[in-house]
């Protein structure tokens, strides 16, 4: 365990702290003294992002993003496609098509990885296409990922229970 100089404020700390204790800055992610970073990635990642590629290759744009969030959104088009067929149509479309367009809004999606679709995906690739284990309790399915029973709060059994 050695000592190592606080970024923020200069103190000594442990390399071992999570965060200097005197001025709050924290040490995840940054090497200390030579020790690699240790950095937890989630393992649902590489599905939001293909989920995230698909929606770009879609005409969607990614406005803001985090770790776990993405904000898309796929702006209106203009088509004169439309615009002739309701001009050709009804003599005024092309009003009415300029109207509906005026109104219309670009469509905003979100995405987090929380989101049940990638959270199925995720099961389906790690081979848990049904539930991992019942309760003995009540006989609820329980996720791969839970500890407790989501109906009744009984403990999840060591083996696999079906």
């Amino acid at each position: 365990m050695a000592l190592i100089a606080c970024p923020e404020c200069t103190a000594q700390v442990s390399d071992h702290a999570p965060a200097c204790p005197h001025c709050g800055y924290p040490f995840t992610g940054i090497r200390h003294a030579g020790l690699p970073a240790v950095v937890e990635t989630d393992p649902r990642q590489p599905i939001f992002e293909e989920r995230i590629t698909e929606f770009v290759l879609r005409g969607y744009r990614v406005v803001s993003r985090t770790e776990t969030t993405a904000q898309l959104v796929r702006p209106k088009v203009f088509s004169f496609f439309w615009a002739t067929a309701w001009f050709l149509v009804c003599g005024v479309g092309v009003l009415v098509y300029l109207f509906w367009y005026a109104s219309k809004r670009d469509e905003v999606l979100y995405l987090s990885i929380e989101d049940p679709y990638i959270q199925r995906l995720f099961a389906m690739r790690m081979g848990h296409t049904s539930p991992a284990w019942t309760c003995a309790r009540c006989g609820a399915g329980g996720s791969p990922h839970a500890f407790d029973c989501a109906r009744c709060g009984a403990s999840r059994p060591t083996g696999r229970n079906r």
